[in-house]
């Protein structure tokens, strides 16, 4: 098999770069369903008022201030505290990637073995060097993506949240390091089937 080219990393670094963003868009936007579930309001009057706040962190507060009002259990309350502190934990990581400098580092020995040891995305801030490598970029991607899908699954329309002690459950198997793998991903599908079972 031939080496890698230059071109070959920067195509997979980038798309998957893309996967991640992209990823982001959806999570925020379906956490925005928040303000309809617990508030009522219809999804357009809900985006604008969503939207209305400058800052995903503002946005946070908004939806956290809602939180107290769902018609639901104490665990689907817990549910979706936990799922806004989740996206929150998590946004430092998107505002890194879409706001630092970025550039591919090839055969950087520093890397350990759990690392890609080709190329990672290097970020500076300030004095600090700070690294994403590509495997951490790949696992925020999927982690995006994965918790935007709990969200998915586990708003309702009758009721806020379905199945509410499973949908906590569902979020627990989430890490908290947007870099992390998901530990138990047959566990989180089980979970998820069981939550698309009961009524909407």
């Amino acid at each position: 098999m031939a080496d890698k080219t230059l071109d070959d990393h920067d195509g997979e670094f980038y798309k998957t770069y893309g996967r991640a963003m992209a990823a982001w868009v959806e999570l925020e936007r379906s956490l925005g369903s928040i303000l309809v579930v617990v508030g009522g309001l219809t999804p357009e009057v809900a985006g604008a008022v969503y939207y209305s706040a400058n800052s995903f962190r503002s946005r946070a507060a908004m939806l956290r201030a809602c939180v107290p009002f769902a018609k639901t259990i104490p665990a689907g309350r817990d549910f979706l505290t936990g799922i806004i502190n989740r996206a929150v934990a998590y946004s430092d990581t998107r505002n890194t990637l879409a706001h630092e400098r970025h550039m591919m580092n090839l055969f950087d020995t520093r890397l350990t073995e759990e690392e890609d040891p080709d190329f990672v995305f290097q970020i500076s801030i300030g004095t600090n060097a700070q690294r994403l490598s590509h495997k951490g970029i790949r696992n925020a991607a999927l982690n995006f993506f994965y918790l935007n899908q709990v969200i998915v699954v586990c708003l309702g329309q009758a009721k806020p949240v379905r199945e509410p002690e499973l949908a906590l459950a569902l979020l627990d198997l989430m890490p908290r390091d947007p870099v992390a793998r998901v530990a138990d991903l047959k566990k989180a599908s089980l979970l998820s089937a069981e939550i698309e079972r009961s009524p909407r």
